[in-house]
C-alpha cells in the first residue's frame, strides 16, 4: 500500500474526519476538514472483509506515525443493507457467505475508528450525501447536467424528493427526501432488486422484450420468477443482453465477451450492431426504472451518477431521444414530463465526498449519526 503522506503535512494540527469508500475491488480512504477540503491518503485492493480490515488496520497504523491525535468522527460506506441500528451492514459485493460478508464498528480499528462517532452507510446513502454536498457547495454543473433540456436549468435542488440512481456492479438507488421546515434527509432504498414492469402489447417492442424478459427468467431463475431491473441495469446485464441479442449465433457464443469487450465493440469503429443494441436496453432499463421510482415516490428530480455512467455519456446523450420517449411512455405521463434528469458526465467519487460530509456532520454534533 502507498500513503499520501504529504497531504497529512496540509492539516497544519486542524481537527480532521474520515471517509472510507468501499467498492467492490477498491478501498479509498480519505480525510477532509470542515471547510469542504478533500485529502486522499490512501486506496487499496479488498474484496473480502479479512483483506479490508487489514488495509484499514495497516492504513490507521501508518496514519498514527504521522498524526498524533485521532479523527473527529468517521463515515464508511458499503454496497448492501445496514442493519442493527447502523452497527452492522452486509457488503454485498464481497465474495464469501453472508455471515463473511458482515461488517461491525466492532471489527473496525480504533486507530481509524471510535463507535460513539463513527457511521456505517450504504454506497448510495453516501452518494446522496455527496450530492447534497455538492449542491451546498455550488458544485452540481462540474459534475451533471441534464440529458434533455430547455437550457435554462441552473442545477439547484429545489424543495422537492429527488432519486439517485448508480448503474454497476449492481443498480443502487436512494432518495433525497425533502420535508417541510427541514433539510433533505436521506432514503437508501433497495429498487434494483424490484421486478421489472414489462410494457403493454400495443407498445413497439412488445415481442422482443417479451422474449428478453422469458429469456433472462429462465436463465436466471428457472423461470420461477421475472428478472430483476438489475439483472439487465448492471455489468452483467449488459453481458445478458448481449448474449440474449446473439442467442442464434454460434460464433459469437464462442467469444465469450465480457462487459467491457461489450461497451468497446459498441464505441469501436466499424462498430458492433448487437454491442450497441445491448447497452442501448441496459439504459432504457435505466431510465424506466426512475421513471417508475419518479411516479411512486413523487420525485422530482433524477441524478444518473457514478464512473460507468461518466464513461458512457457520449454515446448516453447520443441516444438521449430515445431515452426521453421511453421516460414518457407511462399511464401517468404526466406527472413525469417535467422530471429533469440529470447525467454524471465528469469523473468525481460522490460516494466518498458524502462519507466525509457525514462524518462532519458527526464531528459538528459531537456523536454517531443515528
Amino acid at each position: 500500500m502507498s500513503y499520501n503522506i504529504e497531504s497529512l503535512s496540509q492539516l497544519k494540527g486542524a481537527p480532521f474526519v474520515l471517509g472510507i469508500d468501499v467498492g467492490g475491488t477498491n478501498t479509498r480512504v480519505s480525510l477532509g476538514t470542515s471547510d469542504g477540503t478533500e485529502y486522499l491518503f490512501t486506496t487499496f485492493e479488498a474484496s473480502t472483509l479479512p483483506v479490508l480490515l487489514s488495509g484499514l488496520e495497516a492504513a490507521g497504523a501508518e496514519l498514527t506515525k504521522h498524526i498524533t491525535y485521532p479523527p473527529s468522527a468517521a463515515c464508511i460506506d458499503i454496497a448492501g443493507p445496514v442493519f442493527e441500528e447502523g452497527e452492522k451492514a452486509e457488503i454485498t459485493n464481497y465474495a464469501g457467505s453472508r455471515e463473511e460478508r458482515i461488517i461491525s464498528k466492532a471489527m473496525l480499528p480504533r486507530s481509524l475508528f471510535t463507535p460513539e462517532t463513527t457511521a456505517i452507510v450504504n454506497d448510495l446513502e453516501a452518494c446522496c450525501y455527496g450530492i447534497l454536498a455538492l449542491a451546498k457547495a455550488g458544485r452540481l454543473p462540474e459534475l451533471f447536467s441534464p440529458l434533455w433540456s430547455d437550457g435554462k436549468d441552473d442545477m439547484k435542488l429545489r424543495p422537492v424528493h429527488y432519486a439517485v440512481l448508480s448503474a454497476g456492479t449492481g443498480l443502487g438507488v436512494g432518495l433525497l427526501v425533502k420535508l417541510p421546515g427541514m433539510d433533505f434527509q436521506v432514503l437508501p432504498l433497495e429498487g434494483g432488486h424490484g421486478l421489472i414492469s414489462p410494457g403493454g402489447k400495443g407498445s413497439p417492442d412488445y415481442d422482443q422484450e417479451h422474449k428478453l424478459l422469458e429469456f433472462l427468467g429462465q436463465k436466471l431463475y428457472n423461470g420461477k420468477h421475472g428478472p430483476e431491473w438489475e439483472d439487465i441495469v448492471s455489468g452483467r446485464g449488459i453481458q445478458y443482453c448481449y448474449e440474449f441479442l446473439t442467442r442464434a449465433d454460434d460464433e459469437e457464443k464462442k467469444k465469450n465477451l465480457s462487459t467491457a469487450d461489450i461497451v468497446a465493440a459498441a464505441f469501436a469503429t466499424p462498430h458492433s450492431a448487437n454491442a450497441q443494441d445491448a447497452l442501448l436496453l441496459h439504459y432504457k432499463y435505466l431510465i424506466r426504472c426512475s421513471q417508475g421510482i419518479s411516479v411512486a415516490l413523487q420525485a422530482k428530480g433524477i441524478f444518473l451518477a457514478g464512473d460507468n455512467q461518466v464513461n458512457n455519456d457520449k454515446f448516453v446523450r447520443t441516444n438521449s431521444h430515445v431515452l426521453h420517449k421511453e421516460f414518457l411512455s407511462h399511464p401517468k405521463q404526466g406527472w413525469v414530463e417535467n422530471v429533469p434528469v440529470y447525467a454524471q458526465h465528469t469523473k468525481f467519487n460522490i460516494n466518498l465526498f458524502g462519507t466525509l460530509y457525514v462524518a462532519n456532520y458527526i464531528a459538528s454534533r459531537g456523536g454517531a449519526k443515528k
